[in-house]
């Protein structure tokens, strides 16, 4: 047998050559064992008013976030749902008496088919449905359009007074009131019923001077 034996007069080894092409991709390997499920995302959701009540309709996915009393001031064109329990900042300076302020007053019922609701405060609960992420408050119709949810339903309703502009509001059909009197002429806001006229709306299918439902969607 023979031996490669070094000769004694072979150099030191080169440097490496330049590096060759890149092969083919070779085949996938196994898919690998599924991970641990992760903790659940925030999921969307709409904000909604429920005028008229104290609680939230009982649909899938809706919660109650607060309830209160419907509120609104002269300077702005939207009612307010007032928190039941209001929080004042302590390092807010403030005093008590007539101030260069806009106020804020309660809304009062003013309605000839309810009489005994008259005059006492409108409640209000500002819902949160978790699973859906649109609202539509549809004028003129009781029932939601096709796939979508009704949250409630009831009458469409708007502030009694010439001078302040005012949105509509949808009020619950079993309006709920909260009796605290007070006499006509401290009662600044008020709401009363909104009725389809014909002078610019098509009767039929509209009747004149009948007041109009409205009905609280979401999808």
């Amino acid at each position: 047998m023979c031996l490669d034996v070094p000769h004694p007069s072979d150099g030191e080894p080169g440097k490496d050559g330049p590096t060759g092409p890149k092969g083919a991709t070779g085949p996938h390997g196994p898919r690998g064992d599924r991970g641990i499920q992760g903790p659940p995302g925030s999921m969307g959701g709409a904000i909604y008013t429920r005028w008229g009540s104290s609680s939230c309709p009982n649909t899938s996915g809706t919660e109650l976030v607060y309830h209160g009393y419907a509120g609104k001031s002269q300077n702005n064109v939207d009612f307010l749902c007032m928190p039941q329990y209001p929080e004042y900042n302590s390092a807010l300076q403030y005093r008590s008496g007539s101030e260069h302020t806009a106020g804020v007053q309660g809304v009062k019922y003013d309605l000839p088919t309810n009489i005994s609701a008259n005059y006492h405060s409108t409640p209000c609960a500002v819902c949160r449905v978790s699973t859906r992420a649109s609202v539509l408050v549809l004028p003129a119709n009781f029932t939601c359009p096709q796939s979508w949810i009704t949250e409630y339903n009831g009458y469409l309703m708007v502030e009694n007074h010439a001078s302040f502009k005012s949105g509509t509001i949808c009020v619950d059909k079993k309006l709920e009131d909260i009796p605290e009197s007070a006499p006509p002429a401290a009662v600044r806001f008020n709401i009363i019923h909104v009725e389809g006229h014909c002078n610019s709306l098509p009767c039929p299918p509209y009747i004149d001077h009948k007041e109009l439902n409205c009905a609280v969607c979401t999808k």
